[in-house]
């Protein structure tokens, strides 16, 4: 409170004088709405200090000298009501922000009836993270797995990565023994394709030498019954591609009407200004699964949908948030 004080009566700088908060505001891709929050850069090596100092916190050859906040710089965040919802617009300064760009290519494999969906592109992300568990100090904890299974971790699973990937959910082909008539997918981006091919051939063969499960071809994938009644799990290399599925067929998915050619997701870009690297329809989801009389159609009967945009250049991350609510209703 003295600090405000004697800010306000001009004895001390103010933060309207730091040029790192006049630049985290001026960033934000909706400017200042009606609420902003800001979070300086040196809160973040602030954060770090204290995980180390914490007694009961992991030390820091634990981590193997891993800083989750690495890179952060200053950041701001800008609530707002407008005509559309609600509007969340977010600045960062981040090191690796420039390989944070969406991948278009991603979107356009989400079929049109997907009721959510996330896309991310980080190309430092699979070489960041080698190193991390490539630290000698963390890779000692990983030799039992790779003595019972035959894998490596950073060999097998990272390094053939090329940092994007997609999830989406949409109406299930068949119903699943819980009743849950859902469908979700995962397209992941190979720099390496043929190595993939080769881990998930050794993945089949610790599946099928340690239970009940049968491998099959299906079309351009295969797919794996581990015996319980649930739908079979599809998955394989295509292209430059892995795809894994349960309850739907990305490849029939991507083959069909792109959720880029809806009319929600035109209207979603040109709210956002960016195309949406995140998408949750919150009425379809309700319209799927809620029953007639359940109380959740009603209160949230005017939220309609969920999107996000994200683009990343020159050090600085940029998003926007927007929840799209029917006032009216």
């Amino acid at each position: 409170m003295r600090a405000a004080i004697n800010t306000a009566a001009g004895n001390r700088p103010s933060l309207q004088d730091s040029v790192e908060f006049g630049e985290s505001l001026a960033a934000l891709p909706g400017g200042v709405g009606d609420l902003t929050f800001y979070v300086a850069a040196r809160v973040w090596d602030d954060i770090y200090e204290g995980i180390y100092s914490n007694p009961f916190g992991p030390s820091e050859s634990q981590l193997a000298g891993f800083d989750p906040f690495d890179g952060y710089g200053s950041a701001a965040v800008s609530v707002s009501l407008v005509d559309d919802g609600i509007r969340v617009d977010g600045s960062m300064f981040y090191d690796y922000a420039d390989g944070l760009t969406p991948d278009s290519t991603l979107i356009e494999r989400i079929p049109s009836d997907a009721l959510f969906y996330a896309v991310a592109s980080d190309r430092s992300a699979a070489d960041r993270y080698g190193r991390i568990f490539g630290d000698p100090a963390l890779a000692a904890g990983l030799e039992d797995f790779s003595a019972e299974t035959g894998l490596d971790l950073v060999a097998d699973f990272l390094e053939p990565l090329s940092g994007s990937a997609a999830i989406y959910g949409r109406p299930g082909d068949t119903a699943d023994p819980f009743e849950l008539d859902l469908g979700v997918a995962a397209w992941i981006g190979l720099a390496d394709p043929q190595r993939m091919d080769a881990t998930i051939r050794k993945i089949e063969d610790l599946a099928l030498g340690t239970g009940p499960a049968v491998v099959v071809s299906d079309g351009e994938l295969n797919s794996i019954d581990l015996g319980d009644g649930a739908p079979p799990l599809r998955y394989g290399v295509t292209g430059e591609w892995l795809a894994l599925a349960w309850n739907t067929d990305p490849i029939a998915d991507a083959a069909g009407p792109s959720i880029t050619e809806t009319e929600t997701y035109r209207a979603l870009t040109s709210i956002l200004g960016g195309e949406p690297v995140m998408f949750i329809d919150i009425a379809g989801l309700v319209d799927q699964f809620a029953s007639v009389d359940d109380d959740v159609r009603g209160d949230l009967a005017p939220i309609r949908h969920l999107g996000v945009s994200m683009n990343g250049t020159d050090g600085l991350l940029t998003g926007s948030m927007i929840l799209v609510v029917d006032w009216a209703e």
